[in-house]
């Protein structure tokens, strides 16, 4: 669980939408509102982030598991939802 996460630890932080960022910290993708409020998103698994790519126009993140043959997964912002897992050659869309 990532409830102990805490501040910025140097990372590169994106616009997600014109007034949230987001960042990886370690294996959470952390939101914080310009009011201060913030959120953890924590992937389901063991697999945790390597990486992490944000789209702020559509409201997206992506990213990829710390696995030796990673899925990518596409994510909403906020709903959290998974539009899309991709993996080796197949793309899988919810």
């Amino acid at each position: 669980m990532c409830s102990w996460t805490k501040g910025y630890n140097g990372v590169q932080a994106e616009y997600i939408t014109e007034d949230v960022i987001c960042y990886k910290c370690g294996n959470c993708v952390k939101f914080i509102n310009d009011d201060g409020r913030e959120n953890v998103f924590m992937p389901p698994g063991d697999g945790g982030i390597a990486l992490l790519a944000v789209h702020s126009i559509e409201s997206l993140f992506a990213y990829t598991e710390h696995e030796v043959d990673p899925k990518i997964h596409i994510m909403k912002y906020p709903s959290l939802m998974q539009l899309a897992v991709l993996t080796g050659l197949y793309l899988m869309v919810f």
